[in-house]
């Protein structure tokens, strides 16, 4: 019998956020100010299934390739 293992991977996330600013540094400054982060949303039977962002001035992709870094074995239950 197989067993069984989480295995965990980072992919990268492009955001973006329409702002109004006076130059580019000062619309670096401003986005920081108004989305900090990320939020879980529930979907797909669980918390931690969907990310995205509150904003319809927001916006979340992500286009590229999953790089697995760690595998944990789990108990069988």
């Amino acid at each position: 019998m197989k067993r069984k293992y989480r295995v965990k991977g980072r992919v990268s996330v492009d955001v973006t956020i329409e702002v109004e600013a006076d130059s580019a540094e000062e619309a670096l400054e401003v986005a920081n100010d108004e989305l900090c982060g990320l939020n879980q949303y529930v979907g797909n039977g669980g918390m931690d299934k969907l990310i995205g962002v509150d904003g319809d001035n927001e916006s979340v992709d992500a286009p590229g390739e999953i790089e697995w870094t760690d595998a944990e074995e789990l108990d069988e239950d």
